[in-house]
């Protein structure tokens, strides 16, 4: 007997599975594109409103369609030489850009239309990027916090944001396969509404000095896809009364909100309107809506909530003593639920426009409730990972708050197992 295999002999008899060869690439091992294809990202659309207002995006059905972004660009003030006075007294957020977006909408085809806020783009863009790292890179390409004059030059007046849809969120890992719009007979829609430039740009009411003249549009916005085209489109299916196409998605759920009690002690909150369905996880979070704190200014700072418990039918899905979720959800996926934020303050008064904001590095918390068994695949593949099925029920959350205040908000975001079936050209969600 061969002795450096006698220590695993038993294993081999205890273990289930087959034997895989990992030294030389075999059949099993070692897999062919079938439709080649080629990315493209030469799709490009202006926003007709770049103010206040809609914007109605056409994506006419032709071939896959993968990630979508949104691009604002400020005018600029001055130059980092010569800064102009056009935003004396203001300041932005990081990430400023979600803030600037009242919501999405958008249509597969002859699907009913959907919705989501800037905020819940924001959540879904930081918990499926590919890691703290890549989500705070992504956090700061979505707009440069800007807290000086010549801050509002150059580089700075750009933003780019991922706007996450059903059939692909923020993933650089685990892409899934490209969205076939070449088997429905009716374009992809997204309508964008962006909020006034007044509600995004903060003003200190304590700048004494003379205020800048706000831009009431943006100089620049539209929206850029990246489109994966087929070599040979020959291979490719078309729209037919004999085939049906399930896409798997991850669908999140519109956001619903309920206001807390005055309290410090613990509180119960029934959170409804679920979508029957494989729910395979909730987002939670909350922000102060005190318009007399610097929480004004701070969109995307959260409340830290303490002591939740989540609980369906009865039966308590989770219990977190403290803050324990973060820690059960840093070991459950790459993208926990934090943002590495830089919070605004209001300086005194003063007529110096460099002196009008501060601003401190701070990483903010949210909530999530796994359903799920965690499941990574690799680019493109997928798995039907069940969660707790709702009915169109409620459940309770128990939670406590850092304060005694009336100005909490709570917000949540349910997501399920689904998939977009096309058949005969049309298209429907299925849960």
């Amino acid at each position: 007997m061969n002795s450096a295999s006698a220590p695993g002999s038993m294993l081999d008899h205890v273990l289930p599975g087959a034997k895989e060869d990992i030294y030389y690439y075999n059949s099993a091992t070692s897999k062919k594109q079938s439709i080649a294809s080629v990315q493209r990202t030469n799709f490009r659309q202006d926003l007709a409103t770049k103010g206040q207002g809609a914007s109605v995006i056409t994506i006419s059905p032709s071939e896959g369609i993968s990630h979508v972004i949104l691009a604002l660009q400020m005018v600029a003030g001055g130059t980092a030489a010569s800064p102009s006075t056009i935003y004396n007294g203001y300041a932005l957020p990081r990430g400023w850009l979600y803030s600037a977006i009242d919501k999405i909408q958008w249509r597969y085809g002859s699907t009913q239309v959907f919705e989501q806020s800037g905020q819940a783009l924001l959540i879904q863009m930081l918990t499926t990027s590919g890691g703290l790292e890549e989500s705070s890179r992504l956090l700061q390409l979505a707009g440069s916090e800007c807290i000086k004059p010549i801050d509002f030059t150059g580089d700075k007046c750009y933003a780019y944001g991922v706007l996450p849809m059903p059939h692909c969120q923020a993933q650089s890992v685990s892409v899934p396969n490209p969205f076939p719009s070449e088997l429905l007979n009716a374009p992809i829609t997204i309508t964008i509404f962006l909020k006034p430039l007044s509600s995004v740009f903060n003003l200190n009411p304590a700048y004494t000095g003379v205020a800048g003249a706000l831009p009431n549009a943006w100089q620049d916005a539209y929206v850029q896809v990246r489109q994966i085209n087929a070599l040979d489109r020959g291979q490719l299916e078309k729209p037919s009364a004999s085939s049906r196409y399930g896409f798997p998605i991850t669908f999140y759920q519109q956001v619903n909100s309920v206001n807390l009690q005055p309290s410090s002690s613990s509180q119960t909150v029934n959170l409804t309107g679920f979508q029957s369905g494989s729910c395979r996880g909730i987002y939670v979070w909350c922000i102060d809506t005190d318009d007399t704190t610097n929480a004004k200014y701070n969109p995307n700072q959260f409340v830290n909530l303490r002591d939740m418990q989540l609980s369906y039918q009865g039966n308590v899905l989770h219990d977190y003593r403290g803050i324990s979720g973060t820690a059960l959800d840093v070991l459950f996926t790459t993208t926990p639920s934090l943002i590495n934020n830089s919070v605004l303050s209001a300086g005194a008064a003063t007529t110096d426009p460099t002196a009008a904001w501060g601003s401190a590095p701070e990483i903010d918390y949210f909530i999530h409730f796994p359903m799920q068994q965690r499941y990574e695949g690799l680019t493109g593949d997928y798995m039907d990972v069940k969660g707790v099925y709702v009915a169109n029920g409620l459940m309770n959350l128990t939670l406590v708050t850092p304060a005694a205040k009336s100005t909490y908000k709570l917000f949540y975001m349910p997501y399920y197992g689904a998939a977009l079936m096309l058949h005969q050209g049309a298209c429907e969600y299925v849960y």
